[in-house]
């Protein structure tokens, strides 16, 4: 649970500071993209444990170094949203790219629809200035 923890508190940080400060951050998104690391990798024998239909697909195309993305189309649209005066935080990379984020996101909505009652009533009774800065900030 601790390696579950860790990524999703980071992702959490980085979303509140993005909120807080603004800063000009895009965090571009990947889905697999044809690269020379790619075409270099040395893939080594399947762990049991993890020996199943989509590992095994994965596999096959990265030792195949037959992987969807054009690199060259992608930092193309890379440079492009560089470009861009107002960029967002997240931008999906390929259609690959986009099904996981859409996925992901539907995931969070989810569990937000679900679960986000749970958190109600959980505010301090006493709050300093800092405290209720971030309290009005959500209501």
């Amino acid at each position: 649970m601790l390696l579950r923890a860790s990524p999703r508190a980071n992702t959490w940080a980085r979303d509140a500071l993005y909120a807080y400060v603004d800063p000009q951050v895009t965090l571009i998104e990947p889905g697999l993209f044809q690269t020379e690391m790619v075409r270099q990798a040395n893939i080594l024998p399947i762990h049991s444990t993890y020996n199943d239909e989509r590992a095994s697909v994965m596999r096959e195309a990265v030792a195949d170094a037959d992987l969807p993305g054009d690199i060259e189309k992608g930092i193309s649209v890379v440079y492009n949203v560089a470009q861009l005066a107002d960029p967002p935080l997240h931008f999906p990379l390929g259609m690959d790219g986009v099904i996981a984020m859409k996925t992901a996101g539907e995931l969070l909505v989810s569990t937000v629809n679900q679960y986000g009652s749970w958190s109600q009533d959980l505010l301090k009774a006493e709050m300093g200035e800092a405290a209720l800065a971030i309290k009005n900030s959500y209501q």
